[in-house]
C-alpha cells in the first residue's frame, strides 16, 4: 500500500492528485479521512483470522487494508476500473485478496454470497447503499455480520421502531433478519468529498432461522 496516510485528508488530496482521480458524486464516491472512525468501524466488524469478507466500494482501500490484516480472505467489489487498476498495483502484496472490478448489483450479491462470505465490512457508495444492504439482508446465504457506513437517514431507517415515522420496509426486514443497531453517527467532515449529510455505522447481526419462524 501506498506510504501516504489515507485517513489524512491532506495525503488523500495529493494521491488523487497523482492519479489524475477525482471522485464521482454520480458513483457515490465519498472517502474515509478519518481514522478514528475506521478503527470503530473495524472494532465493529470483530473480523477473525477464519472470515471471509466481503467488501463494496474499496475505493482508495482504507477499509480493505484494515480488513485484510485480520481476515482469512476478503473479496472487494470496485465499480470504478480507475481504482480498481489502483487498488490492484497497491494492495498487489495481500495473496488473500480477490479484487472484482464491477458493478456489485451487477456482478450479483446472491453469486458472491453463495461462495461462503461470513462478514461484510463497507463504506457503502451513497448512490445505492439502500439496494445493497437490503440484497444482503435478504439473502438465502445472508453473512452472518454486516457492518457498514450509510447515510444517516438509512441508518435511523434500519433501526426504527415499530411505530415511528421512519419505520417502514426497510426498518422491517432488516429487523426481521437481523438484531440491528445503530452505534455512530458520524459528521460530513469524515469523508472527503465532504457529504451534504451525516452518515452512520450499522451493524446488523444475523438471526438464527429458527428466530425467523417464531
Amino acid at each position: 500500500m501506498t506510504s501516504l496516510n489515507l485517513t489524512h485528508l491532506s495525503d488523500v488530496r495529493t494521491l488523487v492528485t497523482q492519479l489524475g482521480f477525482h471522485p464521482s458524486r454520480a458513483l457515490g464516491q465519498n472517502f474515509l479521512v478519518d481514522g478514528n472512525i475506521l478503527d470503530i468501524l473495524i472494532d465493529c466488524a470483530a473480523v477473525v483470522p477464519t472470515d471471509r469478507v466481503l467488501e463494496i466500494g474499496p475505493g482508495l482501500g482504507v477499509v480493505t487494508e484494515a480488513i485484510l490484516d485480520r481476515a482469512q480472505s476478503v473479496v472487494a467489489v470496485e465499480k470504478d476500473h480507475r481504482l480498481y487498476a489502483y487498488l490492484r498495483e497497491a494492495l498487489a502484496g495481500y495473496k488473500q485478496l480477490e479484487l472484482i472490478q464491477g458493478d456489485v448489483l451487477e456482478v450479483g450479491i446472491p453469486a458472491l454470497l453463495a461462495r461462503g462470505v461470513d462478514k461484510v465490512g463497507s463504506n457503502l457508495p451513497y448512490s445505492a447503499g439502500s439496494r445493497i444492504l437490503m440484497d444482503l439482508v435478504c439473502d438465502a446465504n445472508a453473512p452472518r455480520g454486516i457492518v457498514v457506513t450509510v447515510q444517516l437517514e438509512v441508518a435511523q431507517r434500519i433501526v426504527a421502531e415499530p411505530g415511528s415515522k421512519t419505520y417502514g420496509l426497510m426498518g422491517v426486514w432488516c429487523q426481521l433478519h437481523c438484531d440491528v443497531a445503530l452505534t455512530k453517527v458520524i459528521s460530513p467532515n469524515c469523508f472527503w468529498p465532504r457529504p451534504d449529510v451525516k452518515s452512520a455505522i450499522v451493524v446488523l447481526e444475523r438471526r438464527e432461522s429458527r428466530l425467523l419462524s417464531e
